[in-house]
């Protein structure tokens, strides 16, 4: 009986070991723990729809491959080993088991487990992990900072970085967000649009990507975004702004507090001090109904990100629990519902507060410009693309479903008679690339991925003159977004005053300030960039890096050979580059803190 019990246990161990090596390939570089079996499971779709292309595909199913032959040349080692066992313990004659079997068993599973750790793919699959990530917590970055070849000294100088004229004044008392019968602005209402480019909002007809894509017919009717076309007439506009980071929930934290990710991969902010506080928290501070809204699944812990920053969130589970015998909405990908089905409940919810007279400030991000970009039922699918770029056709049409969009959101604040007294923003969380050499997708050091539109609107006549018509220059970021909003609300505001909120962002209604900008690309901890004036280096973590000189390269497609560029002049630079990497990596590890257990 003895004999039977131990065999059915060596049974459901192997079980459970193979199940955390097929479970490591989905969590490479992220912290394992108790519960991370289930989370695969349970986001199985999720995570086998990633691929952003054939090639990523076909790159996945040759390391899939790759592993798998491996994980089963294991297996059958330890089945004939099991066979050995069996014929050792003897079950017919009841031989014990001795205690150094036991021992061999136990050390076996062990070297069969770290090696599986230490064979599996790295997120996302385009290249084996180099590390063995067998911890609780996601490894420090400060830890590679030397495998990377980072420079851990503090920078030189390089550029002048001081271009600020205008008196700076420190703010750290927020109850002027409190709003009275004379404020002008009243609400906010902020949308973050999924993988959007910098040239599609309002479509950029002379871009190069557009000139690689579109049909001719497309090219002349120009009908992508009319909308758009006209509404940016009436508003600011920085159509080569950046984010913090290429990965969606990353992107929305970076925006709502104005500080950069932690450097890991997927979120472990929600176990961390956040080094700023959030604009979420501001306004319920002073009396602001808040909450964010997505027609899709919480992702990533998206839900604690918010919650942490005293912002409610309404998604695709809750519009679930509102029917009974389940939601009548096709879903428009892995993710939940078009966008049009979030529109309801927004208007909704912003009829109750202008009703009982209560701030809003509401915050969302599409679902309908992810990736695989299928249109939502009823939507009248066209050809803006060539018949060989039907995953950019996919895409377009998304993006000229969420400019139907918009014009419905703007038309909505007209007729309520709130235009004049509401904030409207409009930016991307990432962009995404489509064949840009050779890439497809967001995990990738590209600008098509780092780039995205920054739109400012509001019909109030006293901000209206400051924001019409009006075109962002300079390094601008979404980070900027938060401090802007500050801006805009506070009543103290003029044009020659510019206020220090404390945020790693600066306000968009003043010249931009000259500093370096990082960005980060995960998950996978695939590349930091960061940039200063006209220069840009990338590094990836093999340690591989790319410069590139943003003013005479602004797609990045040729990377700077430093020792011949400009007689050696920007190897200096790239050096500081490093440095300057170096010392924001060792700022955020201290900024955030250690993860709270």
């Amino acid at each position: 009986m003895l004999g039977y019990l131990v065999l059915g246990l060596v049974k459901l161990f192997n079980l459970f070991l193979l199940l955390t090596c097929i479970t490591a390939i989905f969590v490479s570089g992220a912290e394992l723990d108790v519960g991370i079996i289930y989370k695969v499971i349970a986001n199985w779709k999720q995570f086998s729809k990633m691929a952003s292309s054939p090639e990523e595909m076909n790159t996945m199913q040759t390391i899939y491959g790759t592993y798998f032959v491996i994980l089963a040349i294991i297996i059958w080692i330890n089945y004939l080993r099991q066979k050995t066992t069996a014929q050792y313990i003897s079950l017919s004659t009841r031989k014990p088991i001795g205690k150094r079997k036991i021992f061999q068993w136990a050390t076996w599973y062990m070297v069969y487990l770290l090696g599986a750790l230490l064979i599996r793919p790295l997120w996302p699959y385009s290249n084996m992990s180099k590390y063995v990530l067998f911890k609780f917590i996601a490894a420090p970055w400060t830890d590679r900072v030397s495998s990377w070849g980072i420079s851990n000294t503090e920078p030189d100088a390089f550029f002048k970085t001081d271009n600020v004229d205008l008196p700076i004044e420190k703010v750290s008392d927020f109850s002027f967000l409190q709003r009275t019968n004379t404020s002008e602005i009243k609400n906010v209402l902020w949308f973050t649009f999924e993988s959007a480019r910098a040239e599609v909002y309002p479509f950029n007809y002379n871009s190069t990507f557009a000139k690689r894509v579109l049909t001719e017919k497309a090219m002349s009717e120009r009908k992508i975004t009319p909308f758009m076309d006209e509404f940016v007439k009436e508003c600011s506009i920085a159509t080569g702004a950046s984010t913090a980071a290429s990965y969606t929930i990353k992107s929305i934290l970076a925006m709502q507090c104005s500080m950069y990710p932690y450097p890991s991969d997927f979120i472990s902010e929600d176990e961390r001090a956040y080094y700023k506080t959030c604009l979420p928290t501001h306004m319920k501070q002073n009396g602001f109904a808040s909450i964010f809204m997505e027609p899709c699944t919480v992702f990533d812990k998206l839900d604690r990100v918010l919650a942490k920053m005293n912002m409610s969130m309404y998604g695709k589970e809750e519009i679930d629990k509102e029917f009974k015998n389940g939601a009548p909405y096709d879903p428009v990908n892995y993710f939940g519902y078009g966008d049009d089905v979030m529109l309801d409940r927004m208007f909704a919810w912003i009829e109750k507060k202008v009703e009982s007279k209560v701030p809003f400030y509401f915050s969302s991000i599409t679902n309908t410009n992810h990736h695989p970009w299928n249109s939502p039922k009823g939507w009248e699918k066209q050809d803006f693309a060539k018949e060989e770029f039907h995953m950019s056709n996919n895409y377009l049409n998304t993006v000229a479903y969420t400019d139907t969009m918009i014009k419905k959101v703007v038309d909505y604040l007209k007729k309520k008679g709130i235009a004049n007294e509401t904030l409207l923003i409009i930016n991307g969380d990432h962009g995404s690339a489509f064949g840009e050499q050779g890439m497809v997708g967001t995990t990738n050091r590209l600008a098509v991925t780092f780039k995205v539109p920054l739109i400012l609107w509001t019909d109030n006549e006293k901000w209206k003159p400051l924001l019409k018509n009006r075109k962002l220059l300079g390094d601008r970021t979404t980070m900027d977004i938060l401090p802007t909003i500050l801006d805009v609300l506070n009543d103290k505001f003029t044009p020659n005053t510019r206020f220090d909120y404390g945020y790693e962002g600066d306000s968009l209604v003043h010249p931009p300030i000259d500093k370096p900008r990082f960005g980060f690309s995960n998950p996978g901890l695939r590349a930091i960039q960061v940039r200063e004036k006209d220069m840009k280096m990338s590094i990836d973590s093999s340690g591989y890096t790319s410069v590139y000189n943003l003013k005479t390269d602004p797609d990045e497609s040729n990377p700077l050979d430093l020792n011949t560029y400009q007689g050696g002049k920007y190897s200096k630079w790239h050096e500081r580059a490093r440095a300057l990497i170096g010392q924001k990596i060792r700022e955020l590890e201290k900024a955030y803190g250690p993860v709270n257990l």
